[in-house]
């Protein structure tokens, strides 16, 4: 069985636009996707790891293991205070990294998270590549 991954990786709306774009093309020339395309873009590195602390990975982890639990169960198994497991799990969920279930349980789909970092930014992004021997 593969398993499933979600990619979440910086980078701007218009590289996102452009890539939906491309998919759209491929699809009207017959050329179905595999599978989900599931991503998730921050516009830059800083949100992404604000967004993605070690505490709310440790969730994902351990949500990942179970097939559905409440935020008040959750918070008691990582031994973590109730109101900050439920800001941590609210984030989590509006991003779609955790999905709720028909009894209101949390769950965490994804397999691999993956977790792409573009170093070109806007203002360097017509610069040649640069070689730096050590």
């Amino acid at each position: 069985m593969m398993s499933k991954k979600i990619t979440v990786r910086t980078g701007s709306l218009k590289e996102a636009a452009k890539e939906f774009i491309d998919i759209w093309h491929q699809i009207e020339h017959g050329n179905l996707p595999s599978g989900s395309i599931d991503k998730i873009s921050f516009s830059n590195q800083s949100l992404l790891f604000k967004t993605l602390t070690p505490k709310r990975v440790e969730i994902l982890e351990y949500v990942h293991g179970e097939n559905g639990i409440s935020i008040r169960a959750l918070a008691k198994k990582l031994g973590r205070d109730y109101s900050n497991v439920h800001q941590d799990v609210k984030i989590l969920h509006q991003l779609g990294l955790i999905l709720k279930n028909e009894k209101n349980e949390y769950y965490v789909p994804w397999d691999v998270i993956v977790t792409e970092i573009s170093l070109i930014s806007p203002r360097n992004s017509n610069m040649p590549p640069r070689v730096v021997n050590g």
